[in-house]
């Protein structure tokens, strides 16, 4: 029997979505798990109070006993700080099952991320523009002393709105002491 892909798996699927979907009765219905890192776990839920499907990220508790919290802690109070329209937002964090989460907006993939699938390249007027986009963000996080450190095209989403990059887990905070 093969694996099946994240996007495929019932809701139910595990103990920890199951504890996952308990701790969040009354505030998000859990759908689907849609992904999966070395570190986290995202979850396609809807908010039940505000009528609208949300991603949200959760630290695996593999991590979280051997590494420890304060990294994903890190990870969304710069992601949380940051304000920028090609930068994915944080809606709320929190603590579920006695692991840190964070809410983000569930972002559907726009027709380019369907194009390059499908093509494998963006003409380059998109590309530059995409670029310029995410160039832009990045100066934003650099003015608060923020450096990246990830930016690949996995940490891109290409959504109806424009680009919006994600994922600050490995993020630094640089002080006057680091320059």
């Amino acid at each position: 029997m093969g694996v099946m892909p994240d996007d495929m798996m019932p809701s139910g699927h595990d103990a920890l979505t199951q504890a996952l979907t308990s701790a969040w009765s009354g505030r998000y219905e859990v759908l689907r798990k849609i992904g999966s890192s070395g570190m986290a776990s995202v979850y396609l839920a809807t908010d039940v109070h505000r009528r609208r499907q949300v991603a949200i990220k959760v630290l695996h508790p593999e991590v979280a006993n051997i590494v420890g919290k304060e990294r994903f802690l890190l990870e969304i109070e710069i992601a949380a700080s940051l304000r920028h329209p090609n930068i994915l937002p944080i809606y709320e964090p929190g603590m579920a099952a006695e692991l840190p989460y964070y809410v983000m907006p569930s972002v559907a993939p726009g027709p380019r991320r369907d194009k390059l699938r499908r093509e494998r390249q963006l003409p380059i007027d998109q590309a530059v523009g995409i670029a310029i986009n995410i160039a832009e963000a990045l100066a934003v996080a650099h003015d608060r002393g923020i450096v990246h450190r990830d930016v690949k095209p996995a940490n891109v989403l290409l959504a109806d709105s424009g680009p919006l990059l994600m994922d600050f887990g490995i993020a630094r905070v640089v002080t006057d002491v680091d320059r």
